[in-house]
């Protein structure tokens, strides 16, 4: 069920195709002038209520006889024709063009009248009628009380003698005694439909939602042309098709009513859904999570007479499951044009596939409108929707065997990036930028791949300036162009006059631009094309704030973007700033590990995997691939902590539950043995214990060693002594300072290097610190332990490593 407007219409948009729920005010003007000579009565009241609920329903019903997927359903509201609206005129003594002055009369009525005149009113009265009852369209009928009149017609003179209309969801105007045939026919009005007889509308006229051709009307040059039935004709064409419940071929594409396909749904919903998303098992109970993401999407409005406003009817009505091609079923109801999805569904055992889709479906019908890409997941693997570029998962490997298994989770906001041969992060887009350059610099050539110019009947000529602006979205400066209206430089863009192009050396798959509000009420667009001005893609932003900024993004997996215009939309102003050029070169992961790096122009990358601290890859840190045109190219990074780091307890090596000066022992004996050195990934039968990474980075150093001195030296301080003496922080990193970048693999270098350089930095046991504090009992032991383990050695014990274990040993007898 719709709640809000529909998706991509601004409340000016109040009627651009004949689909959905539609409020229809109806309204009665009572004459309070000296020469009034009409007056309402419950009768005639009546018969116009009567009139209007038989052309409402003849649109009903004459869509249902397409047998289509859609329905369209009026809601008439006759409140102001059961209580008419007071007016200093009488409308039908009047010539059709005083309508301003009734109009007007009924803006005053409902508080609705203000200086931006009635087309503009008229539309925000309409648009609050159906924001109150939460339908997608409104407009309202105006009936005018002809009952006493001479021949039921305005006055000469004017523009029209009979009913006239106002479209794109504005209001009709019609004498009460028209037939339902007339009121039947300026309802198509209302949703664009033009006249198709002489005297109305032409051949060559195009409007509605597809901009479709008046091709039915009468001076229709085609040799044997034959004009059909049609509502919008007049005479026995227009009866007729009253009487059989149809409408011209091209009228019925005006009001939207076009299946360019054949598949029962209008082009104008007939739109796939966007579903992007991941998903695994997550128990042994055998249930499936999935998150994701999904979205409806827009055809581009290209009526030539509007506002061209992107919209749908459509909303992710139902997110739907189904398991081994089985039927599918409903996890959830979202009910808004875009979800963020989170579900968990149990599967039975013996499962082992699981698809996922999101569908609209008309509140009519029941039937579905449009539907997303399908999620296709194996429950022996984690799934990940394929988008064009490259996408994967980074997850805890827990068994460190490089293959995901039950109960292995993802891991979330990892980046993973697009690296170059030096590491860094690959340069993958162009950025026009103001700040870059001083203000009132002429920027347009200044970047090299790209062109900027300012274009329009409102420019001086085509340079871009650089300008100081209060709102910018990055720092002070944002684009500029010199007014043929101010000559002058102004950083205002607005609808027609006023534009931002940028052209491309090379076309290219993605492009944004940021649109700051001028005043409330702005909106942003932006429009690309490609090498043939074909429009490929638009994004509007939604209503904005004075100063609000709005960054408007467009894709193609085509890589087909040739140039962009950046503007204001629905005749307003903006700012623009910040340009950007090709895609980004980084992710995150997300919830479950996920992470997309999509809109890629085809070329080899390096995808790499950035950890933090304490996480290693079970597999390489980087894989090289290779994205082919609109291809998707899965990376998967099984990630663990460090193999050779006890995560738990990091100083205890053994593994024991103690952290006892053995476990620095054991450390120490090894880097006697085999040096410093980085620790290859454990093979069967070579598995810790012992943990000889103390710190986490992956390695084995004297640093190790020192990390658990450093933390038997925290017991003792708290009391709890583990060696009998510990070291100051001082000296810990005076030692670690001293080691650093060296090979800590004899006991002579440890004599000969580490100590003297550690003794140097000793508190000496005999002196006062700098703020005159004796040493502790501990700063002057870890002399004495130097000292003696310097005696045994220069004594010329035999059993040099039988001395170097003593050295820890001696440390738990002092």
């Amino acid at each position: 069920m719709l709640s809000t407007i529909p998706f991509g219409a601004a409340p000016q948009d109040t009627g651009e195709f004949l689909l959905g729920d539609i409020d229809v005010n109806v309204v009665l003007m009572e004459s309070t002038a000296p020469e009034d000579f009409e007056t309402w009565t419950s009768q005639t009241i009546n018969d116009v209520k009567q009139k209007v609920i038989t052309a409402l329903e003849w649109w009903e019903d004459t869509l249902d006889a397409l047998a289509t997927a859609h329905s369209v359903r009026f809601h008439p509201d006759f409140y102001y024709a059961d209580n008419p609206v007071p007016t200093d005129v009488e409308p039908i003594a009047r010539r059709s063009n005083d309508y301003v002055i009734w109009v007007n009369d009924f803006l005053d009525h409902v508080g609705g009248n203000s200086t931006s005149g009635i087309s503009t009113d008229m539309r925000l009265f309409n648009h609050a009628q159906r924001v109150e009852t939460g339908h997608d369209w409104a407009f309202t009928i105006f009936v005018v009380n002809d009952e006493n009149d001479s021949d039921g017609l305005f006055a000469s003179g004017g523009s029209f003698r009979k009913a006239f209309a106002f479209p794109g969801g504005r209001y009709f105007i019609v004498p009460a005694g028209r037939p339902d045939t007339t009121f039947a026919h300026e309802l198509g009005h209302i949703f664009w439909a033009r006249d198709e007889y002489s005297g109305g509308g032409s051949y060559t006229d195009k409007r509605g939602y597809y901009n479709a051709q008046n091709l039915n009307a009468h001076d229709n040059p085609e040799p044997g042309f034959v004009q059909q039935d049609s509502i919008m004709a007049n005479g026995g064409l227009l009866t007729d098709a009253f009487a059989n419940h149809m409408t011209s071929d091209s009228s019925m594409k005006m009001i939207g009513w076009q299946d360019s396909d054949s598949d029962g749904i209008f082009d104008v919903l007939d739109v796939d859904h966007t579903l992007v998303g991941t998903g695994s098992l997550i128990s042994e109970a055998d249930e499936y999570r999935f998150v994701g993401y999904a979205s409806v999407n827009t055809l581009i409005n290209t009526n030539s007479a509007g506002f061209q406003s992107d919209i749908t009817l459509n909303e992710i009505d139902h997110v739907q499951y189904r398991l081994d091609d089985g039927s599918w079923t409903t996890a959830v109801m979202p009910g808004t044009p875009t979800a963020s999805i989170d579900f968990v569904v149990n599967v039975p055992e013996g499962t082992n596939n699981i698809d996922i889709r999101t569908v609209s479906v008309d509140d009519g019908t029941g039937v579905i409108t449009a539907a997303s890409n399908v999620y296709s997941g194996s429950l022996s693997s984690q799934g990940v929707t394929p988008l064009g570029g490259v996408q994967g998962v980074v997850w805890s490997d827990l068994d460190k065997d490089d293959q995901w298994d039950l109960g292995e989770p993802g891991l979330s906001e990892i980046p993973v990036r697009l690296v170059d041969d030096a590491g860094q992060l690959a340069e993958l887009h162009i950025n026009v930028e103001p700040d870059n350059y001083q203000d009132n610099n002429v920027i347009n050539s200044l970047v090299p791949g790209v062109t900027v110019s300012a274009i329009g009947s409102g420019v001086m000529d085509n340079e871009v300036f650089s300008r100081v602006r209060g709102e910018s979205s990055t720092g002070s400066r944002v684009f500029a162009v010199e007014s043929t209206s101010t000559f002058s430089v102004i950083t205002e863009w607005d609808t027609k006059t006023r534009m931002l192009k940028a052209e491309f050396d090379t076309p290219v798959s993605m492009v944004s631009i940021d649109a700051i509000a001028d005043d409330d009420g702005d909106y942003g667009r932006l429009e690309a094309y490609d090498v043939n001005d074909n429009l490929v893609g638009r994004y509007t932003t939604p209503w904005l704030t004075t100063g609000e900024q709005a960054t408007m993004s467009l894709v193609s997996d085509q890589a087909d973007i040739s140039y962009i215009v950046a503007r204001a939309h629905y005749n307003t102003d903006v700012h623009l700033d910040n340009l950007v050029i090709g895609p980004a070169a980084e992710s995150q992961t997300g919830l479950l590990g996920e992470y997309w790096i999509p809109w890629l122009i085809p070329d080899d990358y390096e995808v790499a995997v950035q950890l933090p601290s304490g996480w290693v890859t079970v597999g390489a840190d980087s894989t090289n691939v290779t994205v082919g045109e609109g291809e998707s190219v899965r990376v998967d990074f099984a990630v663990t902590t460090p193999p050779w780091h006890n995560t738990n307890s990091p100083e205890d090596v053994n593994d024991d539950g103690d952290i006892v000066p053995l476990d620095a022992l054991i450390v120490v004996n090894d880097l006697n043995a085999n040096g410093s050195r980085l620790l290859a990934f454990p093979s069967e039968g070579d598995e810790p214990p012992p943990y000889l990474d103390v710190n986490g980075d992956g390695s084995i150093t004297p640093i190790d060693a020192l990390r658990i001195i450093n933390k038997l030296n925290d017991a003792e301080l708290e009391g709890e002594s583990l060696m009998g003496v510990a070291m100051s922080s001082v000296q810990v990193e005076s030692l670690i300072g001293s080691v650093e970048g060296e090979s800590f693999t004899t006991p002579e270098y440890f004599l000969n290097e580490v100590v003297p350089s550690s003794l140097e930095v000793t508190i000496q046991s005999e002196r006062n610190d700098s703020n005159g504090n004796r040493p502790t009992q501990s700063q002057v032991g870890i002399e004495r332990w130097f000292s003696r383990y310097a005696d045994s050695i220069h004594q010329g014990e035999d059993d040099i490593n039988k001395s170097w274990d003593d050295l820890l040993t001696s440390l738990a007898q002092d």
